[in-house]
């Protein structure tokens, strides 16, 4: 038995024409797929700013070009190891405690809409004590 058979260029290409057709083609049973949703991303929260309230007390405040399509927001604490999440409000307002009055603390903030998709985080940095 002869293991090192080549096949001829004009085969190979039967072979891929045949297989694509099936591709394309698809079975009876999957051609009608539901049709793509049509999400759309909430808008980026804008103009950002933690306000040093003493005592490690910290809190964010910012705004939305449609909040009409909102569900809630998730307010994220940031460092090199990533993101991570801290709370969520449906307000365009939020009180952090670090415990500590500490400057240099990232804390980042997107908005979520009902149908649970999440824009663009937008971030700022906690003023020094």
């Amino acid at each position: 038995m002869n293991c090192n058979t080549t096949r001829s260029p004009r085969s190979l290409a039967c072979v891929v024409a045949a297989a694509a057709l099936l591709i394309s083609a698809g079975c009876a049973k999957h051609k009608d797929f539901p049709s793509p949703l049509a999400l759309i991303a909430p808008p980026t929260p804008a103009n950002l700013v933690i306000t040093d309230d003493t005592g490690g007390k910290y809190t964010m405040t910012w705004g939305v070009d449609d909040p009409a399509i909102v569900d809630h927001y998730n307010i994220y604490s940031v460092s090199s190891f990533g993101a991570a999440l801290e709370g969520t409000t449906t307000d365009t307002e939020f009180g952090v405690d670090l415990l500590i009055p500490v400057g240099g603390v990232v804390l980042g903030v997107s908005a979520v809409t009902v149908e649970n998709v999440e824009g663009a985080m937008v971030t700022a940095v906690t003023p020094d004590p």
